[in-house]
């Protein structure tokens, strides 16, 4: 009985570890950067914007995002942090732009807001970071960080 399994066992052995072979174990980071900032709504008691996160994917295989995991600072100030609602793909060597609504108080956005008012600047320097979530087997969250600047012109003008 045994040897009849024995070639039995061994194929099917042999057919899981060939699938396990073609999936990848690791993944070049994708970069994530903040695109746009835009106000869509403003009330004395609360905003609403819309914040476009750029996801940049370097790898040569399309790439499955569960998550992303974001905190974003505005003029040195915490601006907003969430999670993405929904899964994603980024193409092989594409990007793709992801829309994530973020409501405000006035007590939270002053500091830009006064900025704003004071100078009207052309642009406000953000950092961005963070972790994806990979939706592979074997892959941990990749944590990024990135700064830069974002239109100042876009908070003003939805």
């Amino acid at each position: 009985m045994i040897r009849r399994l024995a070639p039995c066992a061994i194929a099917v052995l042999a057919l899981s570890l060939s699938a396990c072979a073609g999936l990848p174990t690791s993944v070049e980071a994708p970069s994530v950067s903040l695109e746009r900032v835009a106000l869509d709504q403003a009330t004395v008691i609360e905003q609403r914007y819309t914040l476009t996160l750029r996801v940049e994917n370097p790898n040569a295989i399309g790439v499955p995002i569960r998550g992303l995991s974001y905190a974003v600072s505005l003029g040195g100030a915490d601006f907003a942090s969430d999670t993405t609602p929904q899964p994603f793909t980024v193409p092989a060597q594409d990007a793709t732009l992801i829309d994530v609504g973020v409501t405000t108080n006035l007590l939270q956005t002053a500091r830009q807001l006064m900025t704003f008012l004071a100078g009207k600047p052309e642009a406000i320097d953000y950092s961005l970071s963070g972790e994806v979530a990979i939706d592979l087997p074997f892959i941990e969250p990749i944590p990024f960080a990135k700064s830069g600047r974002v239109a100042f012109a876009d908070l003003a003008n939805p």
